[in-house]
């Protein structure tokens, strides 16, 4: 089973829809989710030639945010919980008529913002009793090492999400691939990145992947992709083997 989540700042071009639709096609996602920036006609004509029967949208917000979550109807059904500017809350009956938690995240870059998705979250935990999987751009580290950048702030910064994971029980999946989801080249020739893209889990939705999917093989029982937004030909997955 295959999710596509892509932090993208392009999927306005003609050059990534192209490679989004040669991923769709290698992979055949069972969820697609897409960060986007683009709003209005442009967005439908986008959304006409995805391919997907079915499709939930929360609108970009001055050219930030936005999220799209994407899924064939043939084999997937998905029922919208919440909607909120920083995330997108949906139950998921897949094709083994397996039900589980999917939160889509967009983290604001600000950090007031950023700390309030957190206690948002945190309540929305507390009517959770089943398989929860969380994937996107949090904005935000769990530890040091997911960023080029050092200094007391960074150790700082790392404690609002760790802490947060840990009160809630949640496990960061394992990765592979690019240590960083997420680069610039500064003017100044400083080199700046980061792993802001992540996907964390409640033990009940491992459990649940692992009872009723076989990986005897060695094959990953669910993978996710993230594709690196500004690197067209480069990604990286995270699965818990």
């Amino acid at each position: 089973m295959f999710v596509l989540v892509w932090n993208s700042q392009g999927i306005a071009s003609k050059q990534s829809q192209r490679f989004l639709h040669n991923l769709c096609s290698q992979y055949k996602p069972l969820l697609l989710v897409v960060k986007k920036k683009v709003n209005g006609h442009h967005a439908n004509l986008i959304l006409a030639n995805m391919h997907y029967s079915d499709w939930v949208c929360i609108e970009s917000a001055s050219m930030s945010g936005g999220i799209w979550l994407f899924w064939n109807c043939s084999n997937t059904s998905v029922s919208v919980l919440k909607m909120h500017s920083q995330f997108l809350y949906v139950i998921v009956d897949d094709q083994l008529h397996l039900s589980w938690f999917f939160t889509a995240i967009y983290g604001s870059p600000r950090k007031q913002l950023r700390l309030s998705l957190y206690t948002t979250l945190h309540e929305l935990a507390s009517c959770i009793f089943g398989p929860w999987l969380l994937s996107g751009d949090f904005n935000d580290y769990v530890d040091p090492s997911e960023t080029s950048s050092s200094g007391i702030h960074i150790v700082a910064r790392c404690t609002h999400l760790r802490q947060w994971m840990s009160n809630l029980r949640l496990l960061d999946l394992l990765v592979s691939g690019p240590k960083f989801t997420w680069h610039r080249d500064c003017i100044s020739g400083f080199f700046k990145a980061a792993r802001l893209d992540c996907s964390i889990y409640t033990i009940v939705w491992y459990h649940l992947l692992s009872f009723c999917y076989n990986f005897s093989s060695g094959k990953a029982l669910f993978r996710l992709l993230s594709l690196i937004n500004t690197t067209l030909h480069d990604f990286s997955s995270w699965y818990d083997p």
